[in-house]
């Protein structure tokens, strides 16, 4: 296993067991002294107490996956179950980069949608408007997970007067709990 994916993991499982954003900075900047990728990966994931809060929207979403899901084999087209395998996998996993994949690919599912409808002259609108409602309601509870579940940590570049009067730049990484 990676470097990378052991710092997700360790991230992951101190997140489970209740720890704070700014405790896991903490504790595993001496495993992985990379600062700024320990920073992105403990702020790519939501707080214990945040993903109680959110929980049934999150499973939710979930749902309404699977229920694509279902729809995709009932049709037979396998080349999108792979995507929303992909997709409830990240979901699973509590990574909020999986909100981004939704977002592209619903974008990509409403093209199709409109461009099917112009392009077809017996095009059901019932089924037009089931997929755009369906379309829409994910993208905007994936929006609304997106902003309640993002934490609101900051990385600030301070200049740093040095010992011989050049001015250096650090990072300060500030977290801020909920």
């Amino acid at each position: 296993m990676s470097k990378k994916q052991d710092l997700k993991k360790a991230v992951r499982k101190a997140y489970k067991e209740g720890m704070s954003a700014k405790e896991i900075f903490e504790s595993l900047q001496a495993d992985y002294p990379d600062k700024e990728n320990l920073f992105d990966s403990v702020s790519n994931y939501p707080s214990l107490k945040q993903r109680k809060k959110h929980r049934l929207a999150q499973y939710s979403l979930i749902a309404l996956i699977v229920l694509a899901v279902g729809f995709t084999i009932l049709q037979s087209t396998y080349g999108s179950l792979i995507l929303l395998a992909f997709l409830i996998y990240y979901l699973l996993q509590w990574n909020l980069k999986s909100y981004l994949y939704i977002y592209v690919l619903n974008g990509f599912g409403a093209f199709a949608l409109l461009t099917l409808l112009f392009m077809q002259d017996n095009a059901s609108y019932l089924a037009f408007f089931a997929t755009l409602g369906y379309l829409l309601s994910v993208t905007g509870l994936a929006i609304y997970l997106d902003k309640k579940l993002s934490p609101n940590h900051e990385k600030r570049k301070l200049m740093v007067e040095g010992t011989n009067g050049k001015k250096k730049y650090r990072y300060q990484y500030i977290f801020k709990e909920e």
